[in-house]
């Protein structure tokens, strides 16, 4: 039996271009965001005020290339989504977050 700590860890270490994005407070706010359903490119900017759009685009498109994130054309807008694997991380990390705090 592991514990929330133990799981979140083995999840990482299975897939280690997760673990620089588990320690980014933003990223996993931006993947929090885009675990409640697709967004445009545009809603996402009006999210994130504090980050200029380039910089947010820098990590959407590393959210997509390591497989956190998916995007989708439609009609004349880019959409966002978290993948799986990308709300399975954020679980996780509440869970080892929680426990820690007990």
């Amino acid at each position: 039996f592991m514990d929330d700590e133990e799981e979140f860890v083995k999840f990482v270490m299975s897939r280690p271009e997760y673990y620089h994005i588990s320690k980014s407070k933003i990223f996993l706010q931006l993947i929090d965001f885009l675990s409640s359903g697709a967004k445009s490119t545009q809603v996402v900017y009006q999210q994130f005020t504090n980050i200029e759009a380039q910089d947010l685009d820098q990590m959407l498109d590393t959210l997509v290339a390591v497989g956190l994130a998916d995007k989708i054309f439609a009609a004349s807008n880019v959409l966002f989504f978290a993948t799986p694997d990308a709300k399975i991380l954020i679980e996780k990390i509440k869970k080892a977050k929680k426990q820690l705090l007990l």
